[in-house]
């Protein structure tokens, strides 16, 4: 989950939503049967403006320090992610969002056959055209699914993609101004602006017109002023 617009309480999205990322984490099939850790990352301001911050919680739901910092933490950009780790352990290390100087990234998805492209992929640019070239050599089919956020404090930046063109979900915010048309009594909507965006994997709410599904195999970019963009995203694989 990505957003992007006026400052807002990170709590607001990430654990007081209708269908937010907590609920759906507490109350999936997946979770219950795998390792999971939840975290947040959001751009500094004020001093801290031109540096990232995160917090992450090895527990699927957030422990009691994360949902204290979510109440009182206000940003206009956040990424917040909740893993169910494949095969790997949970730990701080790899708990989500991760952290560069200004800049955060996030990521659903799998490398199909990674154990026996380690080797080689560990050694290499962690690009997905890479990945994809190394797996055909690998004989691998289908090597990767993937759901991507990232962000450099100012813009933000998701990817949907997936080799073999079935991507899992992901979804943008509608028209903010058309939504409060639609739905005038709800209280969210009145609060937010036209430029704010938020970006999901899966909707937080069931309001009609909420939601616009990102297409597969698109970046979709979310620049400082709010204007978005969509491209195309083609993997460019090594000469």
């Amino acid at each position: 989950m990505a957003w992007k617009g006026q400052p807002v309480l990170i709590e607001e999205l990430l654990f007081k939503t209708q269908h937010g990322l907590i609920d759906q984490s507490l109350h999936s099939g997946w979770a219950p049967r795998r390792r999971t850790a939840t975290g947040s990352g959001w751009a500094g301001t004020g001093r801290g403006r031109g540096r990232a911050c995160t917090a992450a919680s090895r527990r699927r739901g957030g422990d009691a320090n994360l949902r204290h910092l979510a109440g009182h933490l206000e940003s206009p950009l956040f990424l917040s992610h909740v893993r169910a780790a494949l095969g790997s352990p949970v730990q701080q290390t790899n708990c989500h969002p991760f952290r560069h100087g200004r800049w955060l990234f996030v990521h659903n998805g799998f490398v199909a056959g990674f154990h026996g492209l380690r080797r080689e992929l560990m050694a290499l640019e962690r690009a997905l055209g890479r990945v994809e070239a190394a797996a055909e050599r690998h004989g691998v089919d289908n090597p990767i699914q993937a759901s991507i956020g990232v962000s450099d404090g100012e813009r933000l930046w998701a990817v949907r993609y997936s080799t073999e063109g079935k991507s899992r979900t992901l979804f943008v915010s509608g028209d903010v101004h058309a939504l409060r048309q639609l739905h005038p009594d709800n209280p969210r909507l009145a609060h937010m602006r036209d430029d704010d965006c938020v970006v999901v994997s899966e909707p937080f709410s069931d309001l009609p017109g909420a939601w616009v599904e990102i297409p597969e195999s698109t970046v979709m970019i979310v620049h400082p002023d709010g204007e978005q963009e969509q491209r195309p995203f083609r993997p460019s694989r090594p000469a």
